[in-house]
C-alpha cells in the first residue's frame, strides 16, 4: 500500500479492477464481502490512498488488512481537481457509487452485510474514527459494524438505505466535479428514485403491484432535475427540458409538502433515522445546496413547462394540470403556516411581557404585598399552535375562492384513462377535503355566514356522481372499487361520504324546488350501494388486520373509526332514500323497514360518543329520529318501535347532533327541525309509549302551540315553514293534548276537554288547501308528503273526537259527527271506515240488538272497503259483523282476506284464533310474528300459550310472552281504535266481566304460570303482580291463588295469607275452596315459624284465622279434611297458657278438647275413600297416611291427658286408665295403616310410640322397621335414641345420634346426648368421682344450649336450666341468672301443668329473692306440699329429692330468723338493701326492694315515691344489660324475662298510684306508658300484675 497513489495506478484500479471485474461479476447476499471491501478501497481512492496492486484477485482480499488501512488512513482529506485529472476525478466518483450501489442490491431482509473477520479492527477504526471527527469513515463502519440495538430486519433495512445515499454522495460528488455532464446527474436521479421506490414497499410491508404504484418525483431530486433541465436547456432541448422541469415542479412541491410536516410535527427521531441521516450529512450533503422557497422555483419550472405546452404529450399536459392545482393548495398551505408561526410568536411575547410588567407591590417596610389572584383574566396561558393554525386556516381558506373552482381538473379527470386517474385520484381528494373545509369556514363565519361554500361543493361533487360511477348493481359496484388503487378508493371514500354530509348541511336552509337540491334524489341508491360495498371492505380490512397478528385493541382504533365513519354515511343516505321518496310519492314505510330504522336509530344511539362526530357530520342521528318516530305519517302510532327510554336516547342523539353542527360546522338549526324535534319529544312523553311523562309532553305541545299562534300574526317569509305544514303542526299538538286528556288522567289544568280538543285539530285540517300552498318544499315536507300528512291527522283526529265523544257519554253526538263526516266527503274511505266501526261498536254493545243500526254499519263497512280495497281494517270489522250474525264461514273469509293485507292485524288475528284450531292458525301467527308489528301482542302471546300448554317449550313460551306484553296491542290497548273489537265476548252478546286491560293482566298471569313451571318463583310472583296491578279491582281470585302458591314456595307465607283472604273476600265459587284451602296451609306455616321464634300467641291466632277460613267454604274433599286436622293436631305444640284464661285447670284441658277435634277430620278425610277400589296402591298409601295422622292426634291426645293428670309426672308406671285406653286407639289406628300399607315408615313409627310404655322391645322394632323402609325420618331415628337412652343402651343410642346428624339438624339428637350425660353423671356421682360427673354436666349443659339454636324446645329449656349451675363457671352469677332465665321460660313454655317445673320456678324465685322473701317461701312450700301429694299418688320413687329441698328450706329459715334477731329492730327490708349496697348492678333487688317497699309501709306516699325509685332503677339496669349485654362481662346478656316483666310493671303501677305526680311536659307519656305496659305482657304473659292494669281493673 503506498502513501500517495499516482494518477495511473488509480485509473488502472478503477479502471481493471472495479469496472472491468467487480461491476461485471456476480454476487449474492453469501459473498458480498468482496463488494464490501471495494466500497472501503474506493473511499481510500478518493482520498488518494490506493492499496497494492500485486493480487488483483478479489476473492484473496484480507478484510483485517482493508479496515487497518482505513485506520491509518482516517483524517485524510479527499482528492481535489489540484490532486487529480478531472476526469479520473469524477469517474473514481461514479465508479465508487456504482459499488455502493451493488452492496445495497446484495442485502437481504432480516440479512445484513458484515465483515465478521476484521470485528476488533472495525472497533478499533470506528474508535479513531470518533477521535479525528471522520463522518464518511464513521459512517461506513457503523454500517456494517454490530448493532444490538436493532434487529437483523431493521438492521438490513438501515445499510440498504445508508448504501443508497453513499451512491447518491458519490455520484454528486462525481457531477459536481463535471457539473454540465448529464450522466452524473442522471445516475444520482436514478439512486433516488430506487430509493423512493424501496420507501414504498417497506410502508406497505409487501410488494405493490405495478399498476398500483405511484411513482412521483421526490423532493430530494429537486437539485439534481434542476441540473438536469438547465443542461437540457443549455443544449436547446426544450422538449426535454419540459419534461424535466415538470419533474422538477413536482419535487419542489414534495419539498415544500416536508417543510410544513417538519414544522406540524417536530417528533424525536429515532436511532435507525439518526444514523440514516448521518450517511446523508456526511455524503450527500456536501454536494447538494439547500434549496430556499421551494414553491418559487416550483412556480418557475411550470412556467418553463406552460411555455413549451405544445411540446408535452397528452400525459404531461395532465400532470401540468395536477402541479397547477397542486402549486395553490400548497401556496395556501404555506400561507397558513407562516401566518400561524408568526401570530404563536407575537402571542407567546405578549404573554412573556405580561408576566415580566407586572407592578412592583407599593409599600416598604415589611408589610407582606397582597398577591395577586391565580387563574384571572389577565393571566389567561396563551392559545394553543392548534386552535391558531385552525383559524388561520378557516381565514385563508375564506378569502381564497375555492381549488380548482372552475372545475377543470375534475373535467379532466372524469375525461382521463384509467392511468390518469389513479395519479390523479390522491389530488382530486385534496381539492374535495380542502373545498369542504372552505364551505366550513364560510359556515363558521361569525358576521356574515353563508352557505356560498356548500352549495359550490355540491356543484362540484355532482358529475362525479353522474359520470364516473357507472352502474347500479352491487356486484358491478363492488368489481369496480376491487381494481382501484388505495388513492382511488380513497377518493370514492370521502366523495360518497360528502354526499349526506352536503345535504345535511343545506337542508337547514330555506324551502328548495325540487330542481335546486344538493344532491339529486336519483343518486342516492348508487351512493347506498358504494357505502354498502365500503363498509364490507373496511370490516374485512379489520378482520385481516387482526387474524394477521395479535394485535392490541387500541391498534384496531384507525380501523373502527372508519367502520363507523362509513356505517354513519351510509345510514344517512338510507334515511335520505326514505324521506326523498316519502317527500315525493307520500309513501310510506313498510312495517319491516319502520322496525330497522328504529333498531339503527337505537343501536347509534347507544354507541353515541363513538358516532357523535359523524352524526354531527351527516346528520345520520337527526334523520334516525324522523323515521324512528315517523309521527306525522303515522300520526295515530308514532314511535311505534320504540320504548320510551329507547325514544328519550334517539331525540337526546339527535338534539346533540344539532348542538354540535351549530358549533362545530356552523351548521343552523332550522325551524322546521326544530319543530320536528319538539313533536317528536312530546309523542315520546305523551302516553303513546309505556314509561311517559304526560305532564313534560303537555307542556312541549303548549308551548309549540303559542309559537305556532305567534308566528300566524306575524308576515311571513319564504324562509319560514308554510301554512299548510304549521297547520299541520298546529294539529298535531292538539291531537297530542287530546289523547294525554283522554287516555291519561288529564291534569287540572287542562283548560278544554279531549273533545274539544279533537274538534279543533280537526277543523284545522279541514282548512288546509294545498292547491294555494307554496310550490317549493323541503325535503321533509314535499306536496306529496304534506297530503301524507294531512290524511293521516285527519284519519286520527276523527277517531279522537268520537271516542272523546263516547268516553263522555254523548253517542248521539259522536254518531252524528261522523255521519256528517261521510256526507261532506263521500268518496273518504277513512270517514266510511270510521262511521261503520263507530255503528258496530254501538250495535254490538247495546241491550237489545238493533238490525238496522247492524245493516247501516255493514253497508258502511263495505263501502269503505269498496273505495279502498288496500286496508285491511274494514274486512276486520265485517269479519266480526258476520261473526255476530253467526256466519262463520263469512266471517273467516273476511278475517283471512284482512290478514293477506295486513297479517299483524290485530282484530282479524285475534278473530282467527276465535274460530279455527290451532293447526289451522299456526300459520297466521307465524305470518304476523314475522312483520315485527307493535299490535302483533296477540300473535306472540298464542304462541306463547301453545308452547308452554300443549308444546311443554316453557322457555320459548316465556319469550313469547314478554313480547307480547310489549306490543301495544296488550300493553296499551287504551290507545288502539280498534281495540273494542279485540275481544268479541265482549261486544257479542254482552260480557260483564270485561274490562281494559283485561288481556294484559291475563298475559301476564299466563307468563307468571309459565315461570312458576319452570321453578322460576321470583319471576312468577312480578309477573303475578303486575296481572294484579293490571287488573286492579277486577283482579281474579284464581290469580291470586296462583301468586299466594308462588310466594308460599319461596316461604313467604305471611303475604300468601293476605293473597288467600282476598280470593276468600272476592267470594268467586270456583276458588272459595282453593282459597280457603291455601290460606290455611299458608296460615299453618306461619304459625310453625312463629312457634320457632317464640310467639305462641300469635301462632295460636293464625291457626284460628285458618279454621275459620274453612267455616264459610265446603269442606267436602279430603285435603281440606286432613289441612284441619293439621291444623288441630298443630295445637299440642302451643302452650297451655294460649287456650284459657286466668283459670289453670281449665287451660290444658281445652287445649285437650282443641287437638281432639283434629281426629274427627281425619276420620272425615278417610270416609271420602269409602267405596274407591283399594287395589291401587296410591289409594291405600292415601289411606294409611290418614290413619296414621289419626293415630298421631289420639298419641298427642294421650300425651297431653297423661301431662294434666299427672302434672308433668307422666311415666309407663303410673298411666291411667283414660291415657292406656287413649294409647291402645293410636295403636289401633297405627296397625290399620299398617295392614292397608305395610311399607310406610310413619305408620310404624307412630306404632313403636304408642308402644314405648307398655313393650320396649316391640317399639324398637318398629322404630327400626321405620328406619328400614324410610332411612331419612328424623322422627324414627330421635324416637329409638331416646329408648335406648332410656334403657342406659349408650353405645347404641350414640349410634343414632351419629345417624340422625347426617339426616336432619334435629333439636333432640342434642337432648339425647344430654341425656346420655345426665345418666353418666350420676353414675360417677355414685362411684365418687365428682370431678368427672361435673364434666360431663357442664357437656350436657353445651348440648341443650345446642339444641336450643336449633329450636327453642321445652325439654332443651328445663335441661340447660338444672346442668348450667354445675358447670365450671358456677362460681360467679351467670350461670344462676342463665337458669333462673331459662327456667322462667319454660314455665311460661308449660303454664301450670308441670308441678315439678312450677317448684324449681319458685325455687329460683326464692333464691333471687333471698330466704327472708315470705310470700315466695310461702309459693316454695305450697308446691312442695303438692308435689308430695302427687308423688305419693303417682308412686313416684325417682323424682326431686324432696327432703333435701325440706332440708334446705329450714335451714335458710334458720339462718333468717337468727340475722333478724341479732339485728334487733331493723327493718325487714335492710337485707335486701346490704345486697344492693354491695351489687348495685343487680336489677333484680331493686325489683324485690319495690316490692317490698309497696307491701310493708303502709301505702304511704313516700313508701310509694321510694318503691317507685326502686322500680324505675330496676327498669333501666335490666334494660341497660339487655340492650349492650357487652358492657356486663361475664353476666352478659342474662336477664329473666319475669324479672324485668315484673319491673316494667311495677314502674306502671306505682306511677299510677302516686297521688302527686311531677309536671309532665310530654304528650306521648300515657302512650309510652301503655307502650312499656305491652312489652311486659310480651316479655311474661302470666304476669297478673301487668294484666290486670291492661284490662284496666286496677
Amino acid at each position: 500500500m503506498s502513501s500517495s497513489a499516482p494518477p495511473k495506478a488509480i485509473k488502472g484500479f478503477v479502471t481493471g479492477v472495479i469496472k472491468d471485474k467487480l461491476l461485471e461479476s456476480k454476487f449474492t447476499s453469501d459473498n458480498a464481502e468482496t463488494p464490501i471491501l471495494a466500497l472501503f478501497q474506493m473511499e481510500l481512492v478518493q482520498r488518494g490512498v490506493l492499496m497494492s496492486l500485486k493480487d488483483v484477485d478479489m476473492e484473496k482480499w484480507d478484510p483485517v488488512k482493508t479496515i487497518e488501512a482505513v485506520r491509518t488512513s482516517i483524517g485524510k482529506s479527499l482528492l481535489s481537481s489540484n490532486d487529480l485529472p478531472l476526469p479520473l476525478l469524477a469517474a473514481s466518483a461514479v465508479m465508487a457509487g456504482r459499488t455502493a450501489e451493488l452492496c445495497a442490491s446484495l442485502v437481504d431482509i432480516g440479512k445484513p452485510l458484515a465483515l465478521l473477520a476484521a470485528k476488533e479492527a472495525i472497533q478499533s477504526a470506528l474508535k479513531r474514527c470518533k477521535e479525528v471527527q471522520d463522518e464518511r469513515f464513521q459512517v461506513l463502519l457503523e454500517m456494517i459494524a454490530p448493532n444490538e440495538r436493532l434487529t437483523q430486519e431493521d438492521k438490513a433495512t438501515q445499510q440498504s438505505t445508508q448504501l443508497l445515499d453513499i451512491a447518491q454522495g458519490y455520484f454528486l460528488r462525481g457531477a459536481s466535479v463535471q457539473p454540465d455532464t448529464p450522466q452524473m446527474w442522471k445516475k444520482a436521479h436514478e439512486v433516488i428514485l430506487l430509493q423512493q421506490q424501496q420507501q414504498q414497499q417497506h410502508q406497505a410491508n409487501q410488494p405493490q403491484q405495478e399498476d398500483h404504484l405511484v411513482v412521483s418525483s421526490p423532493g430530494e431530486a429537486a437539485v439534481v432535475l434542476s441540473n438536469m433541465v438547465r443542461i437540457a436547456s443549455s443544449k436547446g432541448n426544450a422538449k426535454r427540458a419540459a419534461e424535466l422541469s415538470l419533474k422538477a415542479a413536482e419535487s419542489y412541491l414534495q419539498l415544500a409538502k416536508e417543510e410544513i410536516i417538519i414544522n406540524n410535527n417536530k417528533t424525536t427521531a429515532t436511532t435507525m433515522k439518526q444514523d440514516i441521516d448521518k450517511a446523508i450529512a456526511a455524503f450527500v450533503t456536501p454536494y447538494k445546496p439547500k434549496v430556499n422557497k421551494p414553491l418559487k422555483q416550483m412556480q418557475t419550472n411550470l412556467a418553463t413547462c406552460q411555455q413549451h405546452a405544445k411540446l408535452l404529450s397528452p400525459e404531461e399536459t395532465f400532470g401540468l394540470q395536477l402541479l397547477t392545482v397542486q402549486l395553490e393548495m400548497a401556496q395556501e398551505d404555506s400561507k397558513i403556516e407562516q401566518d400561524t408561526q408568526h401570530q404563536y410568536q407575537q402571542a407567546q411575547n405578549r404573554a412573556t411581557e405580561s408576566s415580566s410588567s407586572k407592578p412592583a407591590p407599593k409599600g416598604g417596610g415589611n408589610k407582606p404585598s397582597k398577591q395577586p389572584k391565580a387563574n384571572t383574566s389577565s393571566s389567561k396561558p396563551p392559545p394553543s399552535l392548534e386552535s391558531i393554525r385552525e383559524k388561520t386556516r378557516q381565514q385563508v381558506l375564506m378569502e381564497g375562492e375555492g381549488s380548482d373552482s372552475n372545475g377543470v381538473l375534475r373535467d379532466t379527470f372524469l375525461a382521463a384513462t384509467r392511468q390518469q386517474q389513479q395519479l390523479a385520484a390522491q389530488v382530486v381528494r385534496e381539492v374535495l377535503v380542502r373545498n369542504q373545509f372552505r364551505a366550513k369556514a364560510l359556515a363558521l363565519q361569525k358576521k356574515t355566514p353563508t352557505l356560498q361554500g356548500w352549495t359550490d361543493l355540491s356543484a362540484y361533487v355532482i358529475p362525479f356522481l353522474k359520470t364516473w360511477i357507472h352502474s347500479d348493481e352491487a356486484d358491478e359496484i363492488k368489481k369496480w372499487i376491487s381494481g382501484m388503487s388505495q388513492e382511488e378508493v380513497s377518493l370514492v371514500e370521502t366523495l360518497m361520504t360528502m354526499v349526506p354530509c352536503l345535504q345535511w348541511m343545506t337542508c337547514s336552509s330555506a324551502f328548495k324546488d325540487d330542481d335546486e337540491e344538493a344532491i339529486p334524489h336519483d343518486s342516492l341508491p348508487m351512493v347506498k350501494l358504494v357505502l354498502d360495498v365500503l363498509v364490507d371492505r373496511a370490516v374485512k380490512a379489520k378482520k385481516d388486520y387482526e387474524a394477521a397478528s395479535n394485535v392490541l385493541k387500541t391498534s384496531t382504533e384507525p380501523l373502527d373509526v372508519k367502520i363507523r365513519q362509513v356505517e354513519s354515511a351510509r345510514g344517512a343516505v338510507q334515511a335520505l332514500m326514505v324521506l326523498s321518496s316519502s317527500s315525493r310519492r307520500g309513501a310510506t314505510m313498510t312495517t319491516s323497514e319502520w322496525k330497522a330504522q328504529s333498531e339503527e336509530a337505537t343501536r347509534m344511539a347507544q354507541r353515541v360518543e363513538k358516532y357523535k362526530a359523524f352524526s354531527t357530520e351527516y346528520g345520520a342521528a337527526f334523520w334516525n329520529l324522523v323515521l324512528a318516530w315517523n309521527g306525522l305519517l303515522q300520526s295515530s302510532s308514532p314511535w311505534s318501535f320504540c320504548t320510551a327510554p329507547e325514544a328519550r336516547l334517539i331525540w337526546k342523539a339527535a338534539h346533540l347532533s344539532f348542538t354540535n353542527a351549530k358549533s362545530e360546522w356552523g351548521r343552523p338549526i332550522s325551524k322546521l327541525e326544530q319543530c320536528i324535534l319538539d313533536m317528536a319529544k312530546a309523542d315520546a312523553e305523551s302516553g303513546v309509549l309505556s314509561g311517559g311523562f304526560a305532564s313534560e309532553a303537555t307542556k312541549v305541545y303548549r308551548g309549540m302551540l303559542e309559537q305556532a299562534e305567534e308566528s300566524s300574526t306575524t308576515t311571513t317569509s319564504t324562509t319560514e315553514l308554510s301554512e299548510s305544514f304549521r297547520t299541520i303542526v298546529r294539529a298535531h299538538c292538539s291531537i297530542g293534548l287530546a289523547r294525554i286528556a283522554l287516555y291519561n288522567e288529564a291534569e287540572d289544568s287542562m283548560v278544554e276537554s279531549p273533545t274539544e280538543m279533537a274538534q279543533k285539530s280537526l277543523q284545522q285540517l279541514t282548512s288546509v288547501d294545498l292547491e294555494k300552498g307554496s310550490s317549493s318544499v323541503s325535503l321533509l315536507t314535499g306536496s306529496a308528503a304534506v297530503s301524507a300528512m294531512l290524511k293521516s291527522h285527519l284519519t286520527t283526529s276523527r277517531q279522537l273526537v268520537a271516542d272523546s265523544l263516547v268516553r263522555s257519554g254523548r253517542i248521539q253526538e259522536a254518531k252524528s259527527f261522523l255521519q256528517d263526516a261521510v256526507r261532506d266527503a263521500p268518496k273518504d274511505a277513512d270517514a266510511a271506515f270510521s262511521l261503520g266501526a263507530f255503528l258496530l261498536r254501538e250495535a254490538l254493545t247495546a241491550d237489545e240488538r238493533n238490525a238496522t243500526e247492524m245493516n247501516t254499519a255493514k253497508v258502511q263497512l263495505l263501502q269503505a272497503a269498496k273505495l279502498d280495497s288496500r286496508k285491511a281494517g274494514p274486512f276486520a270489522l265485517l269479519g266480526v259483523w258476520y261473526e255476530s250474525q253467526k256466519d262463520l264461514k263469512r266471517a273467516l273469509g273476511c278475517y283471512s282476506k284482512a290478514l293477506l293485507m295486513d297479517p299483524p292485524n290485530p282484530v282479524a288475528g285475534r278473530g282467527i284464533l276465535r274460530l279455527t284450531a290451532w293447526k289451522s292458525a299456526n300459520a297466521v301467527v307465524d305470518a304476523a310474528i314475522k312483520t315485527t308489528s307493535p299490535v302483533n301482542g296477540w300473535a306472540w302471546r298464542a304462541l306463547g300459550t301453545h308452547k308452554v300448554m300443549v308444546s311443554g317449550e316453557n322457555d320459548l313460551g316465556a319469550v313469547a310472552l314478554l313480547k307480547a306484553l310489549r306490543c301495544r296491542d296488550i300493553d296499551q290497548p287504551q290507545i288502539e281504535a280498534m281495540s273494542p273489537f279485540f275481544r268479541v265476548s265482549a261486544s257479542i252478546g254482552g260480557d260483564s266481566d270485561h274490562y281494559l286491560g283485561k288481556e294484559k293482566a291475563e298475559t301476564w298471569s299466563e307468563l307468571a304460570f309459565c315461570y312458576r313451571r319452570i321453578g322460576r318463583y321470583t319471576a312468577a310472583i312480578r309477573g303475578y303482580y303486575s296481572s294484579i296491578e293490571a287488573a286492579r279491582e277486577h283482579v281474579s281470585g284464581s290469580v291470586l291463588c296462583a301468586c299466594a302458591e308462588a310466594e308460599l314456595s319461596l316461604g313467604l307465607a305471611e303475604e300468601a295469607a293476605e293473597k288467600f283472604q282476598r280470593a276468600l273476600e272476592i267470594g268467586d265459587p270456583s276458588t272459595r275452596s282453593i282459597a280457603a284451602y291455601g290460606q290455611g296451609s299458608a296460615l299453618l306455616s306461619l304459625a310453625q315459624r312463629e312457634v320457632h321464634n317464640g310467639k305462641a300467641g300469635a301462632a295460636y291466632g293464625s291457626i284460628r284465622r285458618a279454621i275459620e277460613g274453612f267455616e264459610s267454604t265446603s269442606n267436602n274433599f279430603g285435603c281440606a279434611q286432613k289441612l284441619l286436622g293439621d291444623l288441630y293436631s298443630f295445637g299440642a305444640t302451643l302452650p297451655p297458657d294460649v287456650f284459657g284464661d286466668a283459670s289453670t285447670e281449665t287451660d290444658i284441658v281445652n287445649q285437650i278438647a282443641f287437638v281432639s277435634k283434629g281426629e274427627a277430620f281425619y276420620k272425615a278425610a278417610l270416609d271420602l275413600f269409602v267405596g274407591i277400589s283399594e287395589d291401587s296402591n296410591e289409594v291405600r298409601l292415601l289411606q294409611a297416611a290418614l290413619l296414621t295422622d289419626a293415630g298421631a292426634n289420639i298419641l298427642l291426645q294421650g300425651q297431653l291427658t297423661a301431662f294434666h293428670e299427672g302434672r308433668g309426672l307422666s311415666s309407663a308406671s303410673n298411666k291411667s286408665q283414660n291415657v292406656s285406653a287413649l294409647y291402645d286407639r293410636a295403636g289401633a289406628e297405627f296397625r290399620r295403616a299398617i295392614d292397608l300399607f305395610p311399607d310406610y315408615g310413619s305408620a310404624w313409627c307412630g306404632l313403636g310410640c304408642s308402644l314405648v310404655f307398655s313393650d320396649s322391645l316391640l317399639a324398637q322394632h318398629c322404630f327400626c322397621r321405620s328406619l328400614q323402609l324410610d332411612s331419612l325420618s328424623p322422627d324414627a331415628y330421635s324416637n329409638l335414641g331416646i329408648l335406648y337412652t332410656v334403657h342406659k343402651v349408650f353405645e347404641a343410642s350414640n349410634g343414632i345420634i351419629d345417624a340422625l346428624t347426617q339426616v336432619a339438624d334435629s333439636p333432640m339428637m342434642w337432648i339425647n346426648r344430654a341425656l346420655i350425660l345426665e345418666l353418666k353423671a350420676s353414675a360417677d356421682i355414685e362411684k365418687g368421682q365428682g370431678q368427672h360427673a361435673q364434666e360431663k354436666i357442664s357437656n350436657a349443659a353445651d348440648a341443650y344450649r345446642a339444641a336450643l339454636q336449633v329450636v327453642k324446645h321445652p325439654s332443651a329449656m328445663l335441661g340447660i336450666a338444672m346442668t348450667c349451675r354445675a358447670s365450671e363457671g358456677a362460681k360467679s352469677e351467670a350461670p344462676y341468672q342463665e337458669s333462673y332465665a331459662n327456667l322462667q321460660q319454660y314455665k311460661g313454655k308449660m303454664g301450670s301443668s308441670d308441678a315439678s317445673a312450677l317448684l324449681l320456678a319458685d325455687l329460683a324465685d326464692l333464691e333471687s329473692a333471698g330466704a327472708a322473701d315470705a310470700g315466695r317461701l310461702d309459693n316454695v312450700k305450697s308446691h312442695l306440699e303438692t308435689l308430695e301429694q302427687l308423688y305419693g299418688e303417682h308412686q313416684i320413687t325417682d323424682g326431686l329429692d324432696l327432703e333435701v329441698i325440706r332440708t334446705c328450706l329450714a335451714s335458710d329459715a334458720r339462718a333468717a330468723d337468727e340475722e333478724k334477731e341479732s339485728e334487733g329492730s331493723r327493718p325487714l327490708d335492710m337485707t335486701i338493701a346490704r345486697q344492693i349496697v354491695h351489687e348495685p348492678q343487680r336489677g333484680d333487688l331493686w325489683v324485690v326492694l319495690s316490692k317490698q317497699l309497696l307491701r310493708d309501709n303502709g301505702g304511704s306516699q313516700d313508701s310509694l315515691k321510694a318503691a317507685q325509685v326502686a322500680a324505675t332503677r330496676a327498669v333501666h339496669i335490666l334494660t341497660h344489660q339487655l340492650t349492650f349485654p357487652s358492657q356486663q362481662g361475664g353476666n352478659a346478656g342474662i336477664v329473666c324475662p319475669s324479672v324485668l316483666s315484673d319491673a316494667l310493671a311495677l314502674d306502671y303501677w306505682l306511677d299510677t298510684l302516686i297521688e302527686t305526680k311531677p309536671e309532665k311536659h310530654d304528650d306521648a307519656e300515657p302512650t309510652s306508658k301503655a307502650l312499656e305496659l305491652q312489652k311486659a305482657l310480651v316479655l311474661c304473659p302470666q304476669n297478673a300484675f301487668a294484666r290486670e292494669a291492661v284490662l284496666g281493673k286496677g
